[in-house]
């Protein structure tokens, strides 16, 4: 028994092998599909993070010089920016969802064309029919198989990565900041400390 659990182990370069074969199988029958998982998942992390920047501005106005000009100049680039990446999301995500729709038939092409490469005898053989309904009952059921690169791996990585940078950007600007040089903090103005 203990044999048995080993042996449905993975090592990790073994899933990096087979994750990197079903993005290229994916990546050449469904055209597409990643560049536009890409630019949904990079417009939805980074939407966030652009209110926080630009309300930041608007409230850093009210604390200091209260220029009407300034916090209305600040208010309307906010509402302009907040409403083209919101018209962009819609049209990536349309875009995303046009794309998606052949990937059913597309994934379907790629079993019909596997299955009619193989011999004859080893297609028909129940093992291979077990084989064939297990891959398809991960898929439909389990969230397994082909669609998991794009949905559950790739997707969710390009938004963890442009969340991360974008957060960089922002904390990078929140210690770039001087601390005035009457404070017993002015040592905080070193470049060291901005690392």
């Amino acid at each position: 028994m203990k044999k048995k659990k080993d042996q449905n182990k993975l090592s990790f370069r073994e899933a990096f092998k087979r994750n990197y074969r079903a993005f290229l199988l994916v990546n050449k029958s469904c055209p597409g599909m990643f560049f536009s998982s890409f630019l949904y998942g990079a417009v939805s992390a980074v939407i966030p993070y652009v209110g926080i920047y630009f309300s930041a501005q608007i409230i850093n106005e009210l604390a200091g010089n209260r220029n009407p000009e300034v916090i209305w100049k600040w208010v309307w680039i906010t509402i302009a920016v907040t409403t083209v990446l919101a018209l962009l999301k819609a049209l990536v995500s349309r875009y995303k969802v046009y794309r998606q729709s052949s990937w059913w038939q597309n994934i379907n092409t790629i079993y019909n064309n596997k299955l009619l490469r193989m011999d004859f005898c080893v297609l028909d053989e129940q093992h291979t029919h077990d084989l064939y309904s297990q891959i398809r009952q991960n898929s439909n059921w389990g969230g397994w198989g082909l669609n998991r690169i794009i949905w559950s791996i790739f997707e969710p990585l390009v938004n963890a990565i442009v969340s991360i940078i974008s957060g960089i950007a922002l904390t990078v600007s929140l210690f770039a900041l001087p601390v005035p040089e009457k404070s017993s903090l002015a040592f905080l103005n070193s470049p060291v400390f901005l690392l």
